[in-house]
């Protein structure tokens, strides 16, 4: 089954409630699904400070030299113990690529730092890494990192060179001790270039799936059933096995947003691995939980935005992979 249909068809299958369900008016009509989005929730005993993987940088490091670019924005980053860190800066948001693209790595181990530049202008990429391994690429104070003009060269021979300065200030947000706190949050924005998969609601509980790529459609038929807070929708896959998925809804503005009730669970193992993943301090996390989320907006909006030449532009193989291999929402 396609990525895009596993994610909205099968985020886990479970029964249907046993109170009188019915069709919803105001959740009849056609919905585009427009986005995965993804929240993990901690519960700390300590309060503690945090890399913000959703927040925006403070500053920006500059490029001189053969590639010139201001890179302002923050794709990855790791915060190990021993004020060890790993991060990704790039010259454009994660979200919404555009040509060309430039990308810093930096990192630091116990011995040295370094830096490495990739670049991709669409047709092909190349990079840059530091002449000086025995020279520190950049300093660390705190949650500022700065760079004095950190030489690289050009990995291809022609020895080109590129100087990398500035400062920046990694986003944190706090984690306080005995309350549930999001720690991150992800949105895989799916595009033209994904099948495009649309739910025609009826007010009669009946349901039409739409599923289209490369100008083939495949459409299939089945019901749904709305009580209180929670939507069931049941889809005959074949002659002898159906399916039944329930999420909890709610309407954003006018996106109707369908989240999965069910809840991962995180044994002592599983706790102790998660702090070291997502750089909690040791021995401090109690509780662990994803919730995952299918967005949906109106589909005349959809199209709308795409006759005025808005969200047209394909993530590249490259960025689709990364966000693809980001942590799942439906784990």
């Amino acid at each position: 089954m396609p990525r895009a249909a596993a994610l909205a068809l099968a985020l886990l299958a479970l029964a249907a409630c046993d109170s009188d369900p019915v069709a919803s008016d105001d959740l009849a009509g056609s919905w585009r699904l427009v986005a995965n989005e993804a929240r993990d929730y901690v519960t700390v005993t300590t309060t503690q400070t945090v890399l913000d993987q959703n927040g925006t940088l403070t500053g920006a490091v500059t490029l001189t030299g053969s590639e010139t670019a201001s890179l302002p924005y923050l794709h990855y980053a790791r915060n190990g113990p021993d004020n060890l860190i790993d991060l990704n800066l790039g010259s454009y948001p994660a979200d919404s690529p555009t040509f060309p693209m430039y990308q810093l790595r930096l990192s630091n181990r116990p011995y040295n730092t370094s830096a490495e530049l990739t670049v991709n202008d669409g047709n092909s990429y190349w990079s840059y890494r530091v002449v000086d391994w025995s020279a520190p690429s950049f300093s660390r104070s705190g949650w500022t990192l700065t760079m004095n003009g950190a030489e690289l060269v050009s990995q291809d021979g022609q020895n080109r060179r590129v100087r990398a300065q500035g400062a920046i200030t990694l986003p944190t947000r706090v984690l306080t001790a005995g309350q549930e706190s999001v720690l991150t949050e992800y949105t895989i924005p799916l595009t033209p270039a994904h099948i495009q998969t649309t739910y025609v609601l009826e007010p009669d509980g009946t349901f039409r799936l739409l599923q289209q790529a490369s100008n083939r459609t495949v459409e299939r038929s089945g019901t749904w059933e709305r009580t209180a807070d929670q939507v069931v929708f049941t889809l005959p896959m074949d002659e002898i096995y159906t399916e039944t998925t329930q999420y909890d809804v709610h309407l954003d503005g006018s996106d109707m947003i369908l989240t999965n009730p069910m809840t991962y669970a995180c044994d002592a193992v599983c706790l102790r691995s998660t702090e070291s993943e997502r750089d909690l301090l040791p021995g401090t996390l109690t509780a662990f939980r994803i919730e995952s989320s299918l967005r949906f907006s109106p589909e005349a909006e959809v199209a709308a935005a795409l006759d005025a030449g808005t969200n047209t532009t394909p993530l590249p193989d490259e960025i689709r992979e990364r966000v693809l291999m980001s942590p799942s929402p439906t784990r």
